[in-house]
């Protein structure tokens, strides 16, 4: 068998079947191409908030850091986000995720009629599912973390306002309503200081099949081309035993 393929691969370098030809490119192109093009996973992603629904906004090109969270009321958001590049991914792993340049494609506000459960769709472009969970998690994080500073900077300007109106006070009963709220507000900023304002958890993934740009044409460039070579290989083999 191997003196076959030898002699076939010799057969080939010689003969001017431009037929036989074209199999071995379209094979050694296919392979290449399904190769070099590297996969790509869609992964869209629900995420639910557990005390209250918060639209996730931001402009175009925005950094994920500059989202905010926002009460939308009895509606459900779903929005949808990909990634400029796929190999934007494995960049945004290894830098300040801040800096990742995130597109709006997409959104679309849903009826709770139809969706009881608040949820925010963020859809991802990666390389693998856990590429692409692990890049959601970095940036629910950096949302959150945003969020919660902007709430204990709030807080604190409330609780300074309130201390300065508390030291211009004299009637007790105002004095004991004003001190209520400061603690009050000191209670919020200790909580907001402990816990993400917005608190998101992922609740499914749900993972496209393994999808390659142009798939068409490095598969059936390698299918057929294999196919058609162990073909030709096979005619070849019937020829020299029938000789």
């Amino acid at each position: 068998m191997q003196s076959d393929l030898t002699n076939f691969l010799r057969y080939l370098g010689h003969t001017k079947s431009y037929t036989l030809k074209g199999i071995i490119v379209g094979l050694i192109t296919g392979l290449v191409l399904f190769l070099v093009i590297p996969a790509q996973y869609n992964a869209s992603v629900i995420i639910a908030a557990k005390e209250s629904l918060y639209e996730i906004e931001g402009s175009n090109n925005a950094s994920y850091g500059e989202l905010q969270g926002r009460s939308i009321g009895p509606t459900v958001a779903t929005f949808v986000y990909t990634v400029e590049s796929p190999r934007t991914i494995s960049k945004l792993l290894g830098s300040k995720a801040t800096q990742a340049n995130i597109r709006k494609i997409q959104k679309r506000i849903t009826s709770r009629v139809l969706y009881p459960d608040p949820f925010v769709e963020i859809r991802l472009a990666a390389n693998t599912p856990a590429q692409a969970e692990e890049t959601l998690g970095q940036l629910i994080a950096i949302a959150n973390a945003e969020q919660k500073e902007k709430v204990v900077a709030q807080t604190n300007e409330r609780i300074a306002y309130l201390q300065k109106r508390l030291q211009n006070l004299y009637d007790p009963l105002q004095k004991q309503e004003i001190a209520n709220l400061l603690r009050n507000e000191e209670m919020k900023a200790v909580d907001a200081g402990a816990d993400p304002y917005v608190s998101i958890e992922i609740v499914d993934a749900l993972y496209a099949d393994d999808k390659r740009d142009f798939p068409q044409l490095p598969m059936l460039l390698g299918l057929f081309g294999f196919a058609g070579l162990l073909l030709a290989l096979f005619i070849y083999h019937l020829r020299q035993a029938a000789k």
